[in-house]
């Protein structure tokens, strides 16, 4: 799975923190990655990734080094991109998680376009999950609601995807 950036630095700079911290690997399973399917007809065909920290891993992985802190005041920097599956095209999503099925472990790494325009996957700076989420708008919908949230906002969200939801092709 790859995250791609439009600065090559930036994702060297991120990637690479992680890396210096934790090698490539992580352990305590901090970065929480979900992928919600559309419901169709309501949307075109796609999914959104969707990308936070775990505070519950982040929480463990801080006791088990003897830090404190109040997770109270934790920051959830989130991010999360629509993906359009293009018509007539396979779905990228059903072969990652046949893949991720049979391996039960995936390679998150920076993508960057290089001087000839074409994307490069930076495997070096890979971070290798065990874990990753998978969901549905409608189940998604419930869980929200079961906690207090203001489902007319989430639903708005969905519907329109707002403009702080980029959108990506998948191929």
């Amino acid at each position: 799975m790859g995250l791609v950036f439009g600065n090559k630095s930036a994702a060297h700079s991120l990637f690479g923190d992680w890396v210096a911290a934790a090698s490539n690997r992580d352990s305590y399973e901090e970065l929480r990655i979900t992928i919600v399917g559309l419901d169709a007809p309501r949307h075109a065909p796609g999914y959104i990734v969707h990308l936070c920290p775990d505070p519950k891993n982040t929480l463990a992985h801080a006791t088990a080094e003897n830090i404190v802190f109040d997770v109270n005041q934790f920051p959830l920097y989130c991010r999360a991109n629509k993906m359009d599956i293009l018509p007539g095209a396979p779905s990228m999503l059903d072969r990652f998680r046949q893949e991720y099925a049979k391996h039960k472990e995936f390679l998150l790494a920076p993508v960057t376009k290089r001087q000839n325009g074409q994307l490069y996957f930076d495997l070096d700076w890979g971070i290798v999950k065990t874990e990753i989420h998978f969901t549905s708008e409608a189940v998604l919908a419930v869980e929200l609601k079961e906690q207090g949230f203001d489902m007319v906002l989430i639903r708005n969200l969905l519907q329109g995807l707002g403009p702080d939801l980029p959108s990506s092709a998948e191929a």
